[in-house]
């Protein structure tokens, strides 16, 4: 699919963009696509989370966001830590 999607001519003198994603059996989204960097602050939140998780891997959102703040001087919203406990940290 992302070799299709390459082959779209965003200035093309004769077919616009969108007759060649039909063409290709591309989405025109697909093609407009730009990834959206990581945040650092949720790439630091994400090693600290794994510091943690490596002395105690049992607590809970609640209570590593009392042990972010009390250790690391880091208030984070429980909300926030759990989702980011879900998502796999880039880079590994």
């Amino acid at each position: 699919m992302r070799e299709r999607s390459e082959l779209v001519e965003k200035s093309h003198p004769k077919l616009s963009m969108r007759r060649q994603c039909q063409l290709l059996g591309v989405s025109r989204s697909s093609v407009e696509y730009q990834a959206v960097t990581e945040d650092p602050e949720d790439i630091r939140i994400k090693r600290l989370l794994d510091e943690i998780y490596l002395i105690d891997p049992c607590l809970g959102s609640r209570r590593l966001r009392t042990v972010l703040e009390r250790d690391h001087d880091l208030k984070v919203n429980r909300k926030r830590l759990q989702r980011l406990r879900r998502e796999p940290t880039k880079g590994r």
